[in-house]
């Protein structure tokens, strides 16, 4: 059963006026001067208390709860995603692949070393990043509230930075692993234990490599915050909103439409759900004004689905090529193992085998944070940064563009945020999580319209940050992968991404529609 919420809840939420402000309540474009004004980080502030605000509501019920659920798995979702990515494709995938020259056994060792840093070292650091952004943007946001003598304030969300990550994973992590690959290649007849060593240098060059790269896009978000206003005050509204309709577009909404559709008995449900809910406005009532939220809905659907056997394909050999070779439905979906070339039964997050394994040996034990200060020395090693630093800037500009583009979104949607204090602390956050051992930027999340209009306010924020960092820091994060199908979060990405999309041609004029 369904209902929609009251006529002017409805409203609120209707995708008509879902997030941004019409036209003619759009703030008139500063002056030069203003824009000049506004390139110092404390201009924004004024004489306005930097006290904490504890008249903000810190919980406005239902609205907050789903604010927080689609910020929470919008976060998990690029989490599950650039994990399968690290871990299943390019290590498992593409390090350990057969067709390398070097020793098969040495392949799959740095695989397994790769994974072991992931989630002792990288996704720890993770949650540092998370939790602190989320209390500093929902501090700013009780500033704008005395700075504007008002309560109806949303923090900005604040999250992992999904297109740079998916970006550098494969143009800066990939390569550095296979240059410390070759670079650290034993004999075919070495020892296990010398194999095992060699890996292991294998594997860290790749992660110096990829937390260096990290810490110099943050610090180039850091030192270019003066950039910000006068990029915006120059450039035409549809030039900024083009990196957030290209990752709306793209990343967010047609990519993962690639895996819903590959297993639709598990996803096509949960897709609908979170279509019909979002845009459609359905409802699912528990008790009086109380429903149930539409993110973890659709996550719960899919996971049932999962595990009761949607993503169950079949191992029996099919002929396939010459010489005998055969292939199986399961190989081709699943993938195989590259231990023994046998095909998975089911997806990742659906096989208990895996699961229990993962808890085993990562969840509250392992050298959590044991990667703290020592990414950084990569910094120093010429060999190893010196074809890194030039990508490395690119690929900040790309951070930058979209920290721009969440700013404007936020302001067109009614909260107006200091240019240069979001790029600051969004460098800042990236260049925590570099110390303590991450090789993923975080920022400022794209989406800042939606929790505005569900009615959130800072709470949202707080309880996202304070749960990554115990999910993180514990090491049931990589239970949780081996847990949570991977197309299960792809639903809500869908529908952030179009609607970001949407925005972009709202809040251009119509001759700017082709760029």
């Amino acid at each position: 059963p369904s209902c929609s919420f009251p006529q002017t809840h409805a409203h609120r939420l209707h995708p008509a006026t879902m997030g941004v402000s019409s036209k003619n309540e759009r703030r008139p474009k500063p002056t030069l001067q203003q824009v000049l004004l506004q390139l110092s980080p404390f201009y924004w502030q004024g004489d306005t208390s930097w006290k904490w605000n504890f008249k903000v509501p810190f919980w406005t019920g239902s609205g907050e709860m789903e604010a927080f659920c689609e910020l929470f798995f919008d976060n998990l979702a690029t989490l599950l995603g650039v994990t399968g990515s690290a871990i299943g494709h390019i290590g498992y995938g593409l390090i350990a692949a057969p067709w390398r020259s070097t020793p098969g056994a040495y392949n799959l060792m740095i695989a397994q070393e790769w994974e072991k840093m992931y989630f002792e070292w990288h996704i720890p650091a993770c949650g540092i990043g998370l939790v602190f952004g989320n209390i500093w943007f929902a501090w700013l946001a009780t500033r704008l509230a005395t700075k504007e003598d008002r309560l109806d304030v949303t923090a900005q969300p604040y999250g992992m930075n999904t297109t740079v990550i998916f970006i550098t994973l494969y143009a800066m992590s990939l390569p550095a692993l296979e240059a410390g690959q070759s670079k650290f290649a034993p004999a075919a007849d070495a020892t296990p234990e010398v194999m095992k060593a060699a890996a292991f240098k294998a594997a860290e060059y790749g992660w110096k490599v990829s937390v260096a790269v990290n810490f110099i896009i943050g610090m180039f978000e850091i030192c270019g915050f003066f950039l910000g206003d006068l990029l915006r005050y120059a450039l035409p509204s549809a030039a900024i909103y083009v990196p957030l309709a290209g990752v709306g577009f793209v990343w967010l909404a047609f990519s993962p439409m690639i895996t819903i559709a590959q297993e639709p008995i598990m996803c096509f449900l949960p897709f609908l759900i979170v279509v019909t809910g979002f845009f459609g406005n359905v409802r699912y009532p528990v008790m009086g004004k109380v429903t149930f939220p539409i993110a973890l809905l659709a996550i719960g659907c899919s996971t049932i689905f999962g595990w009761a056997g949607a993503c169950k394909h079949s191992t029996d050999p099919i002929p396939y090529g010459f010489d005998g070779k055969t292939t199986s439905v399961a190989a081709f979906y699943n993938g195989v193992s590259p231990a023994d070339g046998s095909a998975y039964e089911t997806c990742t997050g659906t096989d208990i085998n895996k699961a229990k394994a993962a808890w085993k040996q990562f969840a509250f034990k392992g050298d959590i944070f044991g990667g703290f200060g020592k990414g950084m020395t990569g910094l120093g090693e010429a060999d190893l940064m010196g074809d890194w630093v030039a990508p490395a800037l690119l690929f900040g500009m790309i951070g930058f563009l979209g920290t721009m583009t969440c700013v404007e979104s936020a302001e067109a949607a009614g909260d107006v945020y200091p240019m240069a204090e979001v790029m600051i602390v969004d460098g800042i956050g990236t260049c925590l999580v570099s110390l303590f051992g991450g090789m993923f930027g975080t920022t400022v999340y794209i989406g800042h319209p939606v929790h505005k209009a569900l009615g959130a306010k800072i709470g949202y924020s707080l309880l996202n940050g304070f749960l990554y960092l115990i999910l993180l820091s514990t090491g049931m994060f990589a239970a949780l992968y081996n847990v949570i199908p991977g197309c299960a979060n792809g639903a809500i990405l869908v529908f952030v991404g179009l609607l970001l999309s949407r925005q972009a041609f709202e809040e251009s004029p119509p001759r700017h529609y082709p760029c």
